[in-house]
């Protein structure tokens, strides 16, 4: 699990960041970043557990960054599932690279 998720609209104006490692108003689990070194395809894949006001931040254009190795990796959300409950709901988010690293 990342330590930092940065959550971007977009036009990649950050919106919001989400520290995994401490209780807040979004859970993460689940993540996982694949690499594929023969083809330079990367996925990231993640579940939110959320209010339902904080939905919006997962919609498909988005993006979703974080730090992997000493390198900023920035992802696009392609696709989410919803799983709506009384009080949350749960999104899970397949992302992939846009081909930008920033060192």
């Amino acid at each position: 699990m990342r330590k930092d998720l940065y959550i971007f609209d977009h036009n990649k104006k950050l919106l919001k960041i989400i520290n995994t490692e401490s209780t807040n108003d979004v859970i993460v689990y689940d993540d996982i970043y694949t690499p594929d070194l023969s083809t330079g395809a990367e996925t990231y894949t993640a579940s939110f557990k959320l209010s339902y006001e904080l939905q919006p931040l997962f919609g498909e254009g988005n993006y979703i960054g974080f730090y992997w190795q000493d390198k900023f990796k920035l992802m696009q959300i392609k696709q989410t599932e919803s799983l709506e409950k009384i009080d949350d709901v749960t999104i899970t988010c397949y992302a992939e690279f846009v081909g930008i690293e920033l060192y």
